[in-house]
């Protein structure tokens, strides 16, 4: 895990230039820094080792002839294997890295590299002889990767922030970005905050030559063979198993010590229960004073079930103060989320660990979340809706702004009668209401979603399938892999997604619906499928996620913090947002009409913006 930034321009200074770049990454790779210079490009590389420890592993990192020159950031976990095919094909090594891999599977299969890699990855491979610069970017976009080009100036990085610190790029906000941040608590990607500087989408590669830049996709994931073999429901527990087995192991590959985070819910349970067939398993969790968000039973039962090594860290709200500035501070982007992740990799790092497991993907790929419960629901009534005369749909629309009372969950039905989406799934997951955006821009606006979404290729799926896609290249990407990204790196901790093995996630999104929901077991797929059972207790539960107790910390010491920032006037947010609008958003939530996540997503936004236009 590390961080990558490059310059291909022609200005001077270039040196100095990528220092300060690479000076804003720090935290990301601690261990070791290297720069390659030449006269049409320069790259520079922040390591944090992970695997082969030694010199012989650090980066930038030349071929043997010096005609290639590799950044990486990421893990390959199949590289092992691929060394073996390479050196079949008289490859020499000069590391044990996983890194070095990729550097001659370039050279072996040129961009066809790409279909052999195993794992979360973006890099970039300068060609001196061709004079090209190729980037590429992992499948479901675990690991991100940035980019600026404009005058002839093209400058890439693994965060926003060193992009920035290049000094060549204006800090213009991008209108589109926040009225993204606004609809779904995050950037739609590409789209990032600042309107010159576009993320790599998941699945694509970037090639630059002569000051053309080409950008090609090479993986989707609907792209597959969707066709599922006739098989038995015990057959298919064991494929499951099968392929959990092999990402559990590849992921625990690793040159340094391993934890997993144990939340107690059953994703987490699940990757104890993988990880205990193979080694002596460490776990983390966080735990609160607040009863109602703690999940400290249940973790305490899987460690105890598993035999793990064991530790408990309880956070407060009092915690959370002192450490905000800081939590702000480390977001690459705005986001809504991401507070828990900062501080369990806090914990996680304080403890020795460079590398933890976590159960992010679980929800997106055994169906876990309510959507999946909802969408059948949502589905009939839209397409009812849609039928329905347009003077029917007039008078129940404004009966309902009478009948029911003012709260986000009616605010956010009346949206779904007054709003054409692409997909239901988009409603379910907005943060504020078309109206709600509105009033807070002070103006209509323009947003849209068509270019980006197959619909063609989604109606090849059932529609408990079509959630799950969505969810995976669309909240998984744009806000929870985002935010695992840059708060773990703040304290130099590689997280690692075993769900998110691309193998896994085919296998399971080709099984159709009937497998997957089960009224009264969820995540049956994943529950069905292990070795070693979880206790019933950790699955015969409401479903509670890994959240922080926001709604109640709000209203208490926090509570000054929150508004005196929201109300204060500030030169920057109020030329995006109506004050007015901002202020009734936080009467809203104290009375009890709003959630919390509405006035927190603007707290963050707000104080992210002058952070970084400071």
């Amino acid at each position: 895990m590390c961080g990558i930034v490059g310059i291909k321009a022609d200005i001077e200074n270039k040196e100095i230039i990528i220092k300060k770049m690479m000076h804003s990454l720090i935290q990301r790779g601690p261990d070791n820094q290297g720069i390659y210079l030449n006269k049409d490009i320069i790259l520079g590389h922040q390591r944090l080792k992970i695997i082969d420890l030694s010199a012989k592993a650090d980066q930038p990192m030349p071929n043997e002839d010096g005609k290639l020159c590799l950044i990486s950031n990421g893990e390959i976990y199949n590289f092992k294997d691929l060394r073996k095919e390479l050196e079949s094909c008289n490859h020499i090594f000069k590391s044990y890295s996983d890194s070095e891999v990729i550097l001659h599977s370039y050279e072996e299969w040129g961009i066809d590299c790409l279909k052999k890699l195993r794992g979360m990855f973006s890099f970039c491979i300068w060609d001196s002889i061709k004079k090209e610069l190729f980037l590429a970017r992992d499948r479901f976009g675990i690991k991100p990767l940035y980019y600026y080009f404009k005058n002839g100036i093209f400058i890439f990085s693994s965060e926003v922030r060193a992009i920035l610190a290049s000094g060549l790029v204006s800090k213009e906000l991008n209108l589109e970005g926040s009225v993204s941040y606004l609809k779904y608590g995050g950037l739609k990607e590409p789209l990032t905050i600042f309107k010159d500087i576009h993320s790599l989408l998941p699945g694509h590669f970037l090639l630059l030559k002569e000051n053309e830049l080409k950008i090609s996709r090479y993986y989707d994931l609907l792209d597959i063979d969707l066709n599922f073999p006739d098989i038995k429901q015990n057959d298919l527990f064991k494929e499951i198993n099968f392929l959990l087995k092999e990402t559990i192991k590849l992921h625990l590959i690793s040159d340094v010590p391993v934890a997993i985070f144990l939340s107690g819910g059953i994703d987490s349970s699940s990757l104890v229960s993988l990880a205990s067939e193979f080694s002596s398993v460490k776990t983390i969790s966080v735990i609160f004073k607040e009863k109602e968000f703690t999940e400290e039973n249940y973790s305490n039962l899987i460690a105890r079930k598993f035999n793990t090594e064991h530790r408990q860290i309880i956070i407060t709200e009092e915690d959370l103060l002192k450490e905000l500035d800081s939590c702000i501070k480390a977001m690459d982007e705005p986001t809504f989320d991401g507070v828990n992740t900062y501080f369990i990799s806090k914990i996680a790092r304080e403890l020795g660990f460079k590398v933890c497991l976590s159960g992010l993907g679980g929800d997106e790929v055994f169906c876990g979340y309510n959507t999946f419960k909802r969408i059948n629901k949502i589905l009939f009534f839209n397409s009812l809706w849609k039928n329905c005369p347009s003077f029917l749909r007039k008078l129940f629309f404004n009966l309902s702004k009478t009948i029911f009372s003012d709260n986000t969950y009616n605010r956010k039905f009346s949206d779904l009668l007054k709003t054409e989406y692409l997909h239901p799934y988009f409603w379910m997951r907005r943060l504020f209401t078309e109206d709600e955006i509105i009033s807070l821009l002070g103006k209509p606006y323009q947003f849209s979603l068509k270019n980006s979404i197959p619909l063609d290729k989604l109606k090849q799926l059932d529609y408990i399938n079509q959630i799950s896609y969505l969810e995976i290249t669309n909240y998984l990407v744009d806000i929870l892999l985002r935010d695992t990204d840059f708060m773990s790196m703040a304290h130099s901790l590689e997280i690692r997604v075993p769900y998110l093995d691309h193998k896994l996630v085919e296998f399971i999104l080709k099984i159709p619906k009937r497998f997957k929901i089960d009224s009264k077991i969820p995540k049956i797929l994943l529950l069905k499928s292990l070795d070693r059972p979880l206790p019933p207790q950790i699955y015969l539960r409401p479903k509670k996620g890994f959240v922080f107790p926001f709604d109640i910390w709000l209203r208490k010491n926090l509570k000054n913090k929150i508004e005196t920032t929201l109300l204060i006037k500030d030169k920057f947010l109020d030329s995006i947002l109506n004050p007015l609008a901002v202020k009734e958003i936080w009467k809203g939530f104290l009375s009890g009409k709003i959630s919390w996540q509405r006035p927190w997503a603007l707290y963050v936004l707000k104080r992210w913006l002058n952070n970084y236009l400071n």
